[in-house]
């Protein structure tokens, strides 16, 4: 029987996507004994949850910032005073949502979904590969001889770590869910050496779980696909693949979405021990792209 991998951005995806990141994770906990998790990719969701919301806040708080204009002439006319008063209620009430939300940065028993993520993991039911040292140095190996899977910067090696504890402890046939380029374009390869290794099929590489439930045998429920539907038509557009590097600079320095084409936002922050982080963010479509160091 075939098992499934969803990468760590499928599951941080769910701070930003439209869809309902609770009634998905009550669809994993239906298929939990079809699917397998890495050691790498549970550091990773805690890490990468953190910066996520952390976007999310700084968006948040700019939409609060907007009050309504005001002259002699506008406190004259009707209603305007009332505008006042809701804006001033408006600003309240959003600074509350926004502490809720900072809460959530800080302390992550507070955040519902990393909560559903935690005990989704946690099942038994749910296969759970661990590091270990070999696994590493496989993954060292793999970066300097730079064969994919590969990660977006030159200096981490998860993806490749991933790939490599998924090599090294896998007895099923596999399919991969994730919107990672890298596994799409190099399906072929990866497929060719999973084989070699394991005895195994890579069967898939897909970007919505109700393709990899049928392809496990199980029947995706009505609800799934509809979800899914729905985020499908916020991410159908052109893939980032088809620019060139200096292309996707000079739109994300434009603050134009090189995704659906609208206006985005560049924000970013400094951390208190030196680090820090940029990043462009599409107002329409929810693209989230990593631009520190451009």
């Amino acid at each position: 029987m075939a098992k499934i991998y969803p990468d760590t951005n499928w599951f941080v995806d769910f701070y930003q996507a439209a869809l309902d990141a609770i009634d998905v994770f009550s669809e994993l906990q239906k298929y939990k004994s079809s699917f397998v998790l890495t050691a790498q990719t549970v550091n990773e969701f805690r890490r990468n949850r953190v910066r996520t919301l952390k976007s999310v806040a700084t968006q948040f708080r700019k939409s609060l910032a907007a009050n309504p204009h005001t002259t002699s002439v506008l406190r004259a006319l009707p209603g305007h005073s009332e505008l006042t008063t809701l804006s001033s209620q408006y600003a309240k009430k959003g600074r509350e949502v926004l502490k809720y939300l900072e809460q959530l940065i800080e302390e992550e028993q507070q955040d519902p979904v990393a909560q559903k993520f935690t005990a989704f993991i946690s099942d038994p039911a749910v296969i759970r590969f661990g590091l270990t040292d070999a696994v590493i140095a496989a993954a060292h190996r793999r970066k300097l001889l730079g064969n994919p899977p590969s990660s977006p910067d030159k200096y981490t090696i998860g993806d490749e770590v991933i790939w490599e504890m998924l090599l090294a402890n896998m007895q099923d046939d596999l399919i991969v869910l994730t919107r990672d380029h890298t596994f799409h374009e190099n399906l072929s390869l990866l497929a060719e050496e999973f084989n070699k290794r394991t005895g195994r099929r890579l069967i898939l590489v897909t970007r919505t779980l109700s393709e990899a439930l049928k392809k496990v045998g199980e029947a995706p429920t009505q609800e799934l696909i509809a979800i899914e539907k729905e985020e499908a038509k916020r991410l159908d557009s052109p893939p980032l693949s088809e620019f060139s590097q200096e292309q996707l600079k000079n739109m994300l320095n434009r603050e134009i979405c090189p995704r659906c084409g609208k206006d985005g936002t560049i924000a970013g922050f400094e951390g208190s021990d030196g680090d820090g982080m940029d990043w462009f963010e599409c107002r329409n479509c929810g693209l989230f792209e990593d631009i520190t160091g451009w």
